[in-house]
């Protein structure tokens, strides 16, 4: 392997444990919510949401609503990424007790979005949305996210890019060991001058 220079091989120290280390937090996060999520979605209604989302061990479950949502469509957030827009839309149940975030990617009416099924990822609420604008909302009960459209292969996605993000930063250590600089062990030949080579070799010899 071609050899690393030191300013190099200080900064490949420093970020490949960096990156093992979050990576890894968000590995196991999303293994656990992928494990968690079913392999089907659950047909679920209000009581059932709140029971999950009081779980201690609540990461992600794949369900499908099966009581209206009340969607207040002037407390919404779009958000454009790489082309790609995505909403965050507030809801809540019949009674205006259960506050939901309803995250879709997409930018749909408001009309249109009452239209769209409501199954998906059933989540905790996502910081993103607050910091970039959401605003939580005072209710009975905790919010929840539901991730509208989304299914465990997301998750799957997810924990492959993780996977492969802790692959690269493993290499980068292997890369830093691999070209470590050696120390040179001096040949027991080398401090031999060549006019008193002859004379050394007899030495020892006899």
């Amino acid at each position: 392997m071609a050899w690393i220079p030191q300013r190099k091989r200080y900064l490949m120290i420093i970020l490949a444990p960096i990156i093992l280390f979050l990576n890894t937090g968000f590995l196991l996060r999303d293994v656990r919510a992928y494990k968690q999520a079913g392999a089907q979605p659950t047909d679920i209604n209000m009581a059932q949401v709140r029971e999950i989302a009081a779980s201690t061990d609540f990461t992600a479950r794949w369900i499908r609503l099966t009581e209206p949502l009340d969607l207040k469509c002037s407390q919404s957030l779009a958000w454009e990424e790489n082309g790609k827009t995505s909403i965050a839309m507030l809801a809540f149940d019949q009674s205006q007790q259960q506050p939901f975030w309803l995250a879709y990617d997409g930018n749909p009416t408001c009309e249109e979005f009452k239209s769209v099924p409501m199954e998906g990822l059933l989540v905790p609420p996502d910081k993103f949305w607050t910091t970039h604008g959401m605003v939580k909302p005072s209710a009975a009960y905790p919010l929840v996210e539901l991730k509208v459209g989304a299914s465990p292969a997301d998750l799957r996605k997810e924990v492959y890019t993780w996977t492969a993000l802790d692959l690269f930063a493993i290499g980068l250590l292997v890369a830093v060991y691999i070209t470590r600089p050696r120390k040179r062990t001096p040949s027991p030949f080398s401090a031999v001058r060549p006019e008193n080579a002859w004379a050394a070799s007899r030495t020892r010899v006899r």
